[in-house]
């Protein structure tokens, strides 16, 4: 079975160290292309900043099949992926077009599964997995329960999404369990809505940032990438970077980062520019996700 082979591959990665480890997740029928694992331009650019950090870089394979089912499916192997990582270990995910798709696919998964244990082992009705920090302290049964308990606030530090169409069913990311997410889009991206079917952004939410992408320099005219341009090695390169670590360089200037509605410029030869646009009011009721039957 493909999904078999493709995901004993990427199982590899966690049989080997105990290093943040970073999964690269790629698109519809990507399956056969090169840019998400070694050799790869983005992969190899990625990898290059994931080592001076010391993280580690795992493709995740799937069909490509942009399909319910084949989403769906990919999603449950990537999260058994996620929760098969020592209790200590940081995990970073970055999903490209529907790999994106999958992964939020995954956080929900995780998420119940997460759920699941707790309600096996506790009396309480769990809300939200950090309302219950202070009995897992205790009574956790797990090494994954008791990561979440003494440090670990989230199962996945970070989720980067480049031109995932929002909208798909049940492919929110579960924020219960995830750090932060940076969605990238491009207004020259045509494949992400499909035919207008699918959105390019997310609801607001006090750790998840929609950001515009945008290529080139000032004098040259900003441009607008294409859907596949959004795994360039130039993005590849800056990525593991945004926003933190250019905020304390005070690079670009990232140190204004909030999160909420953005752009990101990203230039071959320089260091990429964030723009702030007008930081929403986390007060307010988010408006509702337009949820689109997968065909």
């Amino acid at each position: 079975m493909k999904f078999k082979h493709v995901f004993l591959w990427c199982l590899l990665g966690t049989l080997q160290t105990l290093e943040p480890v970073v999964i690269v997740v790629h698109g519809s029928f990507a399956q056969s292309k090169t840019w998400w694992r070694p050799g790869g331009d983005f992969f190899d650019q990625l990898m290059v900043c994931a080592l001076q950090k010391g993280h580690e870089v795992v493709p995740f394979g799937w069909s490509g099949n942009p399909t319910e089912k084949d989403i769906t499916q990919a999603g449950q192997l990537l999260a058994w992926l996620i929760l098969s990582y020592p209790a200590q270990e940081h995990i970073i995910v970055i999903g490209h077009s529907h790999g994106g798709n999958v992964v939020n696919y995954a956080t929900q998964v995780a998420y119940q599964e997460l759920e699941k244990r707790l309600q096996e082992t506790h009396s309480l009705q769990p809300h939200m997995l950090m309302d219950l920090v202070a009995t897992l302290r205790t009574t956790a049964v797990s090494e994954k329960d008791k990561a979440l308990a003494l440090g670990r606030k989230w199962l996945i530090d970070k989720i980067y999404l480049l031109g995932t169409p929002v909208g798909v069913k049940d492919c929110f990311p579960r924020m219960e369990i995830v750090g932060s997410v940076l969605n990238f889009y491009s207004r020259g991206d045509y494949v992400q809505q499909v035919l207008g079917m699918y959105g390019r952004t997310f609801p607001h939410h006090e750790r998840l940032a929609n950001l515009e992408v945008t290529t080139g320099t000032t004098t040259q005219g900003r441009q607008q990438p294409g859907h596949f341009k959004l795994h360039s090695s130039t993005i590849g390169r800056w990525l593991l970077s945004i926003p933190e670590e250019c905020a304390i360089a005070r690079r670009g200037n990232f140190e204004n980062f909030v999160y909420g509605d953005g752009i990101v410029n990203f230039e071959q030869a320089a260091e990429p520019v964030y723009i702030k646009r007008t930081a929403p009011d986390f007060t307010k009721k988010p408006e509702a996700v337009v949820v689109t039957q997968q065909t």
